[in-house]
């Protein structure tokens, strides 16, 4: 699938008014069958799909380990993603959850974020005591940057980085800074990678829903080139998840756990 158009368009500039070429997101609508139900359509672009889906199920607590999931296959032409799973009874509450939403917007007030808001008071508090040096945080941004392509060619997308202390492990880009998150932690989640001693990256400010989705993942350490709010702050301070904005060239903003940023 295709993840831009190349479209003609007019553009305005100082009441000149010319006809060019311009390239944007290919969004696309996928509908989601787990166990041959219909379960819900998103939005997203057409990439990582079985990290996004995967990385939603788990954060959902409908998934707990990649045996959980018998199958999956992609329809792209129509739109389809059918997904076998083994159900447990305890597993049933989250499925039903996502049943009631139907829809999840693109947008950033996607409401699977909620979801996993509403569940908050019910995570463990982060056991991990990673510490990383502001200079590799430094490097990591330089990489992160560079990978924005889609970003770049279109001004669209947000993006998300899992990463170890020296590197990158896995990158996307998202129209939903939402979406980019789910496809990383579905990528770890099938990977079986153990995120305590991890960062991530985002381009999308830290809001309470995003720190929510961080924290269940049990990653050590997240960071944001955006501002973050107070309600996030809190709860990154209370659940044990270092939190850091701002993060631009050569200077970061730390909000929360400073003790585990070192010079």
């Amino acid at each position: 699938m295709e993840l831009f158009k190349d479209i003609s368009i007019l553009k305005v500039v100082n009441r000149d008014i010319s006809k060019v070429n311009d390239i944007v997101i290919n969004e696309k609508l996928y509908s989601i069958r787990i166990n041959k139900e219909e379960i819900l359509s998103l939005y997203c672009l057409p990439i990582y799909i079985e990290e996004f889906v995967t990385g939603i199920l788990y954060q959902e607590k409908i998934i707990t380990t990649p045996d959980s999931i018998k199958s999956i296959s992609i329809d792209d032409n129509f739109g389809v993603i059918d997904i076998l799973i083994k159900l447990k009874n305890d597993n049933i509450s989250g499925l039903e959850k996502l049943k009631r939403l139907r829809y999840l917007s693109s947008d950033c007030t996607d409401p699977s974020s909620l979801l996993s808001l509403y569940n908050q008071i019910v995570c463990e508090p982060i056991q991990t005591d990673f510490i990383i040096k502001l200079d590799s945080i430094h490097l990591l941004l330089k990489q992160f940057e560079k990978m924005a392509e889609l970003y770049r060619s279109t001004g669209s997308t947000h993006s998300a980085a899992l990463c170890s202390e020296t590197k990158i492990l896995f990158y996307n880009e998202d129209i939903s800074r939402h979406n980019c998150i789910d496809k990383l932690v579905g990528w770890a989640f099938l990977k079986k990678i153990d995120l305590s001693d991890k960062i991530i990256i985002t381009s999308g400010r830290l809001t309470a829903t995003m720190v929510t989705k961080a924290i269940k993942t049990s990653v050590a350490i997240l960071i944001s080139r955006s501002a973050a709010t107070w309600e996030a702050i809190k709860i990154a301070d209370r659940y044990n998840l270092a939190m850091a904005g701002f993060a631009r060239g050569s200077r970061i903003n730390i909000y929360s756990h400073p003790e585990r940023f070192s010079l």
